[in-house]
């Protein structure tokens, strides 16, 4: 068994002629979910916490945690699986599907999931060949694919809903506008065709506001540079539109609860 980290992602990868395992309620496996290849000898027997007992022989298939109890390989085989963190998708949690369809009518593999397997297989053979400032990047290719994969889809059927799209499509352009200059309201609300004020008003009551996010966003760019490489605190700090190293250091423990050079420590330690 070989495993390695890629940013907060885990891949394990491993080769076994048959083994069994049991989960228990307070394990913390239960805090990620997963997307795993192996190869077609390679089948498994999964009770589930409902009781519910499942023998399957796929090469593809998605991973919850939490929801098993008992696992036993059935054959011979090397897989490979990558764990997401659940809380990376917290906000969508509650509507993540158990078993979800990876196949569409005809059996071919649905384009997130082709794509995801392709990923997962190169991350398998080539690990070496992944430089750490691209880490970043892959985790978060490979958490938009398993979300499309594993939360449900829920069509707009109310103001509320057409709010939080607005709200996702909000936080995707903050996430994208980063790199190429000043986040301003006013510029996110034109990007969007909405006055500033609705811009705002997208956020009252749902505990957060324009502002914040695109806080959080600075902090998460930044991250990636603190523990993916070995440029200054100050240097960072001055591309993602902090005043100085001081205000970095205090909003990266705000949401990090350490500082950059202990969380710098800790990825080199790892």
């Amino acid at each position: 068994m070989h495993r390695r980290w890629i940013d907060d992602l885990l891949i394990v990868d491993f080769e076994s002629s048959g083994f069994g395992a049991r989960f228990h309620l307070d394990s913390a496996a239960n805090d990620y979910v997963g997307f795993g290849i192996s190869p077609k000898t390679y089948g498994e027997c999964v009770t589930l916490r409902n009781d519910r007992v499942v023998d399957s022989w796929r090469t593809e298939y998605f991973w919850d945690n939490a929801a098993i109890r008992e696992y036993v390989q059935l054959g011979p085989g090397r897989t490979c699986l990558v764990f997401i963190p659940r809380s990376t998708i917290s906000a969508n949690s509650r509507r993540l599907r158990l078993n979800p369809d990876l196949r569409d009518n005809s059996s071919a593999l649905l384009p997130a999931a082709r794509m995801l397997k392709a990923m997962v297989a190169s991350l398998r053979d080539h690990h070496g060949l992944i430089e750490p400032r691209d880490a970043v990047g892959i985790r978060n290719a490979m958490v938009e694919l398993v979300g499309r994969l594993a939360v449900r889809a829920e069509p707009p059927m109310s103001n509320a809903a057409v709010s939080s799209a607005m709200r996702q499509s909000v936080e995707t352009w903050i996430d994208r506008q980063l790199a190429s200059g000043p986040v301003t309201t006013a510029a996110a609300a034109g990007a969007h065709g909405i006055s500033e004020r609705s811009l705002h008003r997208l956020f009252e009551g749902t505990g957060t506001t324009f502002a914040s996010l695109v806080r959080s966003a600075r902090v998460a760019r930044a991250r990636a540079d603190v523990i993916g490489g070995g440029d200054s605190f100050q240097a960072i700090a001055m591309r993602w539109g902090f005043s100085d190293a001081s205000h970095f250091s205090r909003e990266f423990r705000r949401f990090h609860g350490k500082s950059p050079r202990e969380a710098r420590a800790e990825a080199l330690d790892r």
